[in-house]
């Protein structure tokens, strides 16, 4: 099943290097004075969490189904799912800066936690077993319960000590660098880099042209 998205979820690029942090990076240019949403409906959210790895197709389908069955609970619940990817954001950018964390933060992070953790069970086949989400009923919150579970394992790993935010003024992305030297400064080189690159070539020459 199709389900509707906008161009940019399509296209853009994974950078972060982990599940939960490429979902928390759906805001462009969000350090800036014009944060740009790009998750404007709930089958963007579902879209945009199976393009991460966090949805499997056939969880995104069977949510998509209740969300137009149910379009007001559907848009109540996308809500609730940007105030749980903001308070994500802002602990782990605190993270990078050294911040201590913001007890309401931790708390909306932490009342989506328990309810993945509440609907966890074991799944056995041929290839062995594997902790997944229940079978209950379905619940539009369900959709976050796989973003809840990897960003607790990734904040308690420790690839979080590699979590950077790119070197832009105005970006916001988050990051794990794993790059040899541990200097990666940009979210991608060939964009926030760039640009960076031809501000300071434009001011050198500006420079240059006033001497």
């Amino acid at each position: 099943m199709e389900i509707p998205h906008s161009e940019w979820l399509a296209r853009i690029e994974l950078i972060a290097g982990d599940a939960a942090v490429d979902f928390v990076n759906s805001v462009s240019e969000r350090a800036g004075p014009n944060p740009g949403e790009q998750l404007h409906s709930y089958p963007e959210l579902l879209y945009w969490l199976r393009r991460c790895g966090l949805l499997s197709p056939d969880e995104a389908a069977k949510l998509y189904g209740l969300s137009r069955r149910q379009p007001e609970a559907a848009a109540a619940a996308l809500q609730s799912a940007l105030h749980f990817r903001d308070a994500a954001w802002r602990l782990l950018a605190g993270t990078v800066r050294g911040h201590a964390p913001a007890g309401a933060d931790l708390t909306e992070v932490n009342r989506v936690i328990r309810g993945a953790l509440a609907h966890l069970e074991l799944i056995g086949d041929a290839n062995g077993y594997r902790l997944a989400s229940s079978g209950a009923q379905a619940d539009f919150e369900q959709a976050l319960w796989p973003a809840a579970r990897s960003l607790a394992a990734f904040m308690t790993s420790a690839d979080v000590g590699a979590l950077r935010l790119c070197a832009s003024d105005t970006c916001g992305w988050l990051f794990v660098d794993r790059s040899r030297n541990k200097m990666r400064r940009w979210c991608r080189m060939d964009d926030c880099g760039n640009r960076a690159k031809q501000r300071r070539h434009r001011s050198r020459r500006s420079g240059s042209a006033g001497a």
